[in-house]
Order: structure tokens, then sequence, then C-alpha cells
């Protein structure tokens, strides 16, 4: 519990610091920043009264919020002026962490698929189900005679991809249950499923693409690894900053006796 006082206590004291130093920069129309972006907090919510249940849920008035948004702006605009900006990531140390983390980028077998659904509840009769599946075995019938299967799929099926003529968009091994995978898997571009069971009724599945496993080529990865890059250097920075303003800073704890450093600063953070 104390250790955990303790960081507590140290994150307030880091973020008073930054707020002091970001306080001496100038932040054009910082009124209407704060206004425009706790608004726009506000309207996330559906209606007044929830809106003013969260502020009570968390123990906040409307004042309160207003200057946490504060904080949060001139915060954010005290990093990016003089730290965040700063930060470059040469070629070579992307290219090295793709070289020294290949695991990272294996990419396996992918598929691009469009499907149409008899939907049919689980409590279904057997009866129910053999109707569903009966319906599923006829719409095959006539994409194979060669209706246009999204075409179809907007008459027919019962899943919301329907509204895009049944296309499923790309997926990877394990984001669909194993008996609409192993049917997908065993596609060729263009071709077309048998009637296949899952828990959700029965699918008619057409196979549009389909990609093979391998590594995600290193062009591909560059901006995903510099931004990683970037974001562990200002990580890094930011503590490294922080520590800077507590060495210039006279920080008085409560219960103890103030910290003094070399250079005292002109106002204490409590």
């Amino acid at each position: 519990m104390k250790q955990a006082e303790d960081a507590a206590l140290d994150q307030l004291v880091g973020a008073e610091l930054l707020y002091q130093a970001g306080s001496k920069l100038e932040i054009k129309d910082l009124d209407k920043q704060v206004t425009d972006k706790a608004a726009q907090g506000k309207a996330r919510f559906k209606t007044p009264a929830e809106y003013e249940a969260a502020l009570k849920a968390n123990n906040l008035t409307e004042k309160d919020l207003l200057e946490i948004v504060r904080k949060d702006i001139v915060i954010n605009n005290l990093l990016e002026k003089e730290v965040t900006s700063k930060i470059t990531v040469a070629e070579t140390d992307i290219k090295k962490f793709y070289d020294e983390n290949q695991d990272k980028f294996k990419k396996p077998e992918g598929y691009r698929a469009s499907h149409i659904l008899i939907g049919v509840d689980p409590k279904a009769t057997p009866e129910e189900k053999k109707k569903a599946k009966e319906k599923a075995e006829a719409i095959r019938k006539k994409i194979l005679a060669g209706e246009d299967f999204a075409t179809l799929a907007k008459a027919e099926s019962t899943c919301p991809s329907k509204e895009k003529g049944g296309d499923l968009g790309t997926f990877g091994k394990g984001e669909m249950v194993p008996a609409f995978e192993k049917a997908t898997a065993a596609l060729k571009p263009g071709e077309i499923s048998d009637v296949v069971e899952t828990q959700f009724g029965y699918h008619v599945i057409k196979l549009t693409e389909k990609t093979q496993a391998g590594l995600v080529t290193y062009d591909e990865s560059k901006e995903k690894i510099e931004n990683f890059l970037k974001q562990s250097q200002s990580q890094k920075a930011v503590v490294d900053y922080i520590a800077k303003l507590k060495e210039k800073a006279t920080i008085e704890k409560p219960g103890a006796a103030a910290e003094k450093s070399a250079v005292p600063a002109s106002k204490p953070a409590k």
C-alpha cells in the first residue's frame, strides 16, 4: 500500500511540475480549446442527465472537469514542443528492429470471403432447420446457375453483411467459427462452397481472395515500426524530462520536510 501511495504521489508531483512548466508557454486560444474539448466530451453522452451522473460518479463538478481539460492541453502542448517533436528514429534502427524481431512480422494465411446466411434459431425444431437448409441449397443452385452472388445476398441473407453483398472483408485463422473457417480454407478464389452448417445457421460461402502465410515486408512494416520506436523513446524522454524538472524544484510532500535541490524553483509544486 505504501509503495502504491508513493507511486501515486510521484505521478501527481510529475503532472504538477509539467503543468507549471507548461503554463509558462503561450497557447493561442487556450480558453476556446478548453471549452471545445469539454464540449466534445459532453456530446458523447445521450442526455444531460447521463453527463451529470458521470460527473457525480467521478466526484467531479463541471468546473473541476474544465480544470482537468486545461491541464491536459497545457501539458500536452509542453511535451509536444519540448520532448516528442525532438524525437527522431534513424532508418538503420527501424531496419535493425525488423531484422531482429522477425517473429513479430509473421502473417498467417488470410482470406477475403462473402457469404449468404440463412439464420436458424438455436431453439429451432428439426423441421425448421430442414427448411432453412433447403433454402440455402436452393440459393447455392441459383449461384451455380449464374445468378449474382451479391444480389442474392442482399435479398436472402439474414446476416448484416447482406448490405455489402455478403462481403465479410478479410480475416485470418481463428477469427471465424471452425466449420466456417475449414470450408473457406478448402476453396480456391472464385469458388462457391457446399452449404455449411454452424451454430448461426446455414452458409453459402464465396472465396474472393486468399493470401499465403509469410512475413509482412519491411516496406509494409516500416511506418508502424517507426511509430512504435518513437512512442518507446517518447515515454523514456518524458520520464527524463520530469526528472530534470524535479531537480530544479522545491517539492513539499505531506508529512515530510521540503525536499530542496541545488536550484529551487520560484514556486513549489504541491
